[in-house]
C-alpha cells in the first residue's frame, strides 16, 4: 500500500511501505493512504509500527545485543543550573526640581520722573498716565502743599486763614493735577469726564479712587499705547 507523507507544510509521496523511512519518515510525521478517514502520526497507524519499532534479534550467549534502529537520537547538552541572582532595586523617579525665577525688576517711575513727566503734560488732557505716576505725583503735591502752609504760619503769610505761598503753589499745580488725573482714567480706558463724580462726595470719591487704583490696559486704546507695557 502507498502512503502519502506531511513533511514541513509539504505532502510528498506515494511511497511503498519500505520507502518511506528512506524520505524521512518518523514517529511524529502524519502520513495518510487510502483506506485511512484521516490524516494521522505515523506511530499510530498499526502497518507502520514494524518499520518504526523493529523487533529486537535475538543475540547468541555472550554477545551483546545489536540494536536494529537506524540510528540513536543525538543526546542534549546538559543544561547549566540558572544563577539565581538579587532582584535590582527599582529606581525612584527623579523629583521636578523647580526652578526659582527671579521677580522683574519694579519698573515704576521713581518721584522725580514722575514730577518731570506731569510737568511736561502740564496742558495734555489727551494722552495716558500709568498708576505710578499719578500716585507719586499726587504725593508730592500733597507734600508740597504741606510745606507750604508750614513757610505761611511760621512767617504769617496768611490772608483770609488762607496761606499765600501755599495758594500759589496748589494754583501751579492744579492743571497737572486735573490732567494727570484725567490721564489716568484714559490710562484704564475709561473716559476723562468720570473725573466729574469727585463732585459727588462719598460716593463720587469712591468710584474714582476704585479707578484710579486700577492697574494700566496692556492694549492700545484711542488714547494711545500703554506707558507702563
Amino acid at each position: 500500500m502507498k502512503y502519502y507523507m506531511h513533511i514541513d507544510g509539504q505532502q510528498l509521496g506515494p511511497f511503498e511501505e519500505n520507502d518511506l523511512l528512506s524520505h524521512g519518515l518518523q514517529r511524529s510525521t502524519l502520513v495518510w493512504c487510502k483506506t485511512m478517514s484521516n490524516w494521522a502520526p505515523a506511530y499510530r497507524v498499526p502497518a507502520l509500527m514494524q518499520l518504526l519499532y523493529p523487533p529486537v534479534q535475538k543475540r547468541a550467549a555472550g554477545t551483546q545485543p545489536v540494536a536494529t534502529h537506524a540510528a540513536p537520537r543525538a543526546k542534549r547538552p546538559a543544561q547549566q543550573p540558572k544563577v539565581m541572582t538579587a532582584p535590582r532595586p527599582k529606581r525612584r523617579a527623579p523629583r521636578p526640581v523647580e526652578v526659582w525665577h527671579r521677580p522683574a525688576t519694579d519698573t515704576s517711575l521713581t518721584y522725580k520722573q514722575a514730577l518731570t513727566s506731569a510737568m511736561r503734560h502740564y496742558f495734555d488732557f489727551k494722552g495716558r498716565a500709568r498708576r505710578s505716576e499719578y500716585w507719586k505725583f499726587l504725593l508730592i503735591v500733597l507734600l508740597a502743599n504741606l510745606v507750604t502752609a508750614i513757610i505761611d504760619w511760621n512767617l504769617g503769610l496768611t490772608f483770609k486763614h488762607h496761606g499765600i505761598t501755599g495758594s500759589i503753589v496748589s494754583l501751579l499745580l492744579l492743571v497737572p493735577m486735573v490732567s494727570s488725573g484725567v490721564r489716568r482714567l484714559h490710562d484704564m480706558g475709561q473716559s476723562g469726564l468720570k473725573l466729574l463724580w469727585v463732585l459727588l462726595p462719598v460716593v463720587g470719591w469712591v468710584m474714582v479712587l476704585n479707578w484710579h487704583c486700577q492697574d494700566s490696559l496692556k492694549e492700545k486704546n484711542r488714547w494711545g499705547k500703554s506707558p507702563k507695557y
